[in-house]
């Protein structure tokens, strides 16, 4: 193993470990799922090329950059799919045809030298000479340009149109990484070949690393790509005597606790804020407000749980905001409004029936009842019966049992 081949073996172990990182750290958000393509692209490109550098011989060292050619050829698509990702462009059609070029050029590059035409021993080390005649490797180098060219004006337009500081601090270390490692790729292997009798080392694999930290630096210190779940343990667990649902700046629901589960019959999965919401347009406006003034606000709406059954709740919105003081998500703390007025008005429960109802709560029997109201047991009895006419329930039992659910 040459020195190459050291380096190459540093940055594939590097690049699986920062893109496993991500993707399992949270598995749901997209942009991660880009960002383990691109690793595994760069791992499979310095993967083929670590072996390449230390090739025994020729026929080795063409297998080896054929495998790797898998890794270069497809980075750029999936650079180009991140950047469309990450500025927020919903082009799905779009997104699907970058890989189009790609997969020609693989296919390509399984059968004829798509980037060295041949190669030459030089001491413990292989050159390579690029196959600057070929028409197809122009074609593929202005493909990737052109690609990368993309990538840096859609990241340069979403850091103009953001206002948070934290996402142009990130689109800017994301510009300047991608240009500096582009560059690289450039430099090495077709312009300073001209300077070697067109010969080079081959080494732009290697600075790859340049690319995939620069988006590692944004995820330690910019909290880049998710909104981290331990971010919230504070807010979340101060109020777990209430309905909690975290969400991020999307509105997707990050984390439900226990209380909201019980309460709405419900569990992560793939549920929607808008199939739990009834008024989902007023709390729409809701956000809004506390986006603008920053601060939370209380309302009441109905949720709807997993009978179908609207919920009245009371509720306190509140932001989420970073060490940048941008919005990074809202949490809503939500308790059901389900007093005895609510019950008094829901069953048509009259005056009467009420003060008995809350006579029989206290212990009381019919006769200490019909003393206290100075009525007749029997009305007293009467007016039970119609209380449990109007509650659905058949006795004493069932009607405590009800009221558990009523403050």
């Amino acid at each position: 193993m040459n020195v190459l081949s050291f380096f190459s073996v540093i940055v594939f172990v590097i690049s699986l470990l920062e893109g496993l990182f991500l993707y399992f750290n949270e598995k749901k958000v997209r942009l991660n799922l880009l960002f383990l393509f691109i690793s595994l692209c760069l791992a499979i490109w310095v993967f083929g090329t670590g072996f390449a550098y230390s090739a025994p011989d020729k026929v080795n060292l063409i297998k080896w950059h054929n495998f790797s050619s898998i890794g270069y050829i497809f980075l750029h698509a999936f650079t180009l799919h991140f950047s469309m990702e990450y500025s927020g462009i919903k082009k799905r059609l779009i997104k699907i045809a970058i890989y189009l070029p790609s997969l020609i050029f693989v296919f390509y590059s399984f059968n004829q030298p798509l980037v060295f035409v041949d190669y030459e021993k030089s001491g413990s080390y292989w050159l390579g000479i690029p196959n600057l005649s070929s028409p197809v490797l122009l074609i593929f180098i202005l493909n990737y340009l052109f690609y990368y060219f993309l990538c840096i004006l859609i990241l340069y337009q979403h850091q103009k149109k953001v206002t948070s500081n934290r996402e142009k601090k990130q689109s800017r270390i994301i510009i300047l990484s991608l240009v500096f490692t582009i560059a690289c790729y450039n430099i090495e292997p077709f312009l300073l070949s001209f300077l070697f009798n067109n010969r080079t080392y081959g080494v732009s694999p290697i600075f790859s690393i340049i690319w995939i930290s620069g988006i590692w630096f944004a995820v330690k210190k910019y909290k880049f790509l998710s909104l981290g779940k331990n971010v919230l343990s504070r807010e979340i667990f101060s109020a777990l005597h209430e309905s909690i649902i975290l969400l991020d700046y999307n509105l997707n629901i990050i984390l439900i606790n226990e209380t909201a589960k019980k309460t709405l019959g419900i569990d992560m999965g793939n549920v929607q804020l808008n199939e739990i919401i009834v008024e989902y347009d007023f709390f729409i406006n809701k956000i809004k407000y506390i986006n603008k003034n920053k601060k939370s606000t209380n309302f009441q709406l109905n949720f709807i749980d997993s009978f179908q059954k609207n919920i009245p709740m009371k509720i306190n919105l509140s932001i989420l905001v970073d060490k940048f003081q941008d919005i990074i998500g809202y949490i809503v703390a939500a308790d059901p409004i389900l007093d005895h007025d609510l019950m008094v008005e829901k069953y048509s429960i009259t005056k009467r029936e009420y003060e008995i109802i809350k006579l029989l709560m206290s212990g009381r029997s019919n006769k200490s009842i019909a003393e206290y109201l100075n009525i007749s047991e029997r009305t007293i009895k009467s007016h039970i019966a119609n209380i449990y006419n109007k509650l659905g329930i058949n006795n004493k039992f069932e009607l405590l049992s009800m009221l558990k659910n009523y403050h």
